[in-house]
């Protein structure tokens, strides 16, 4: 295994998450609680667990997909529109209406 090794220390209130990687090998991540001194302590013990972990499996299994879902069929009904002459009548009812109010 290559010795190129990677660590990441991001710091949050009272946090740390650690993360450990090399080439091709997928990162290995701890949250310790605590500063800066705190996450540095456990940075070997973290390197170990990553190199035991790499000895056996460099990477995570690859996730499987769901299939994606099949496409409207094309013999689906339109949305019927309203014709013209429809339209003349939804408006004469609509005046109908508004007169009637006043």
């Amino acid at each position: 295994m290559s010795e190129d090794l990677k660590v990441v220390i991001t710091l949050r209130e009272d946090k740390a998450a650690v993360g450990v990687q090399a080439p091709n090998c997928d990162p290995v991540l701890a949250v310790v609680q605590g500063g800066l001194a705190d996450a540095l302590t456990g940075v070997p013990a973290l390197v170990a667990r990553a190199r035991e972990q790499w000895q056996t499996n460099k990477q995570y299994p690859k996730s499987t997909r769901a299939p994606a879902p099949a496409p409207p069929s094309p013999t689906a009904r339109p949305i019927p529109t309203r014709t013209s002459e429809s339209k003349t009548k939804a408006a004469e009812a609509k005046e109908g209406v508004m007169k009637s109010m006043f």
